[in-house]
């Protein structure tokens, strides 16, 4: 039988629960930021669009159905990225050679990086407090329930990591 070495998503040879996490993190992070951006975008351009007098009404029809559609397919997008990467990161971590020490040591970090997954759902709660923006998060629920669960979130995805990583040194 032939070994191969598994290289992590971000290059770890050891399978770094805290590293492949953290990056979980800061993806669903910026995907939220950048979907919430481009959905008020996506509304502002609308409305002028609505306003143009010049505009034909078969091109108002595709914009405003694009525009319908827009927070729908985001937030459809968002869930399914973080299913992918879920996926990706515990398949990895199971084909990653790594010594049991790392399995300890990571879950030690890996509460640090909860309590910071904590504060980044609470600036995200401040932020879909905000009486301006409230009215576009809202038509998210899928991203809304995952940032405001985000310290859970990481638990299972940092917890079920690990288990890949035992349950390897256990199998073989």
């Amino acid at each position: 039988m032939i070994k191969r070495k598994v290289n992590g998503i971000l290059g770890s040879k050891r399978g770094n629960v805290l590293l492949e996490s953290f990056f979980i993190t800061i993806v669903l992070v910026a995907l939220a930021f950048i979907t919430v951006g481009g959905y008020i975008a996506s509304e502002e351009i609308q409305s002028i669009l609505e306003n143009d007098e010049d505009l034909a009404a078969e091109a108002l029809a595709i914009g405003t159905d694009v525009n319908d559609r827009y927070d729908n397919t985001m937030d459809g997008i968002f869930a399914w990225a973080l299913g992918i990467l879920w996926i990706i990161i515990i398949v990895l971590s199971f084909f990653v050679d790594s010594h049991p020490a790392f399995y300890i040591i990571s879950i030690v970090l890996l509460v640090g990086l909860l309590i910071a997954a904590g504060y980044i759902s609470n600036a995200y709660e401040a932020f879909e407090a905000d009486p301006n923006l409230s009215t576009y998060i809202g038509d998210f629920p899928m991203m809304n329930f995952i940032m405001n669960n985000l310290m859970m979130v990481i638990a299972v995805l940092g917890v079920s990591i690990a288990l890949a990583l035992y349950a390897k040194q256990k199998i073989g």
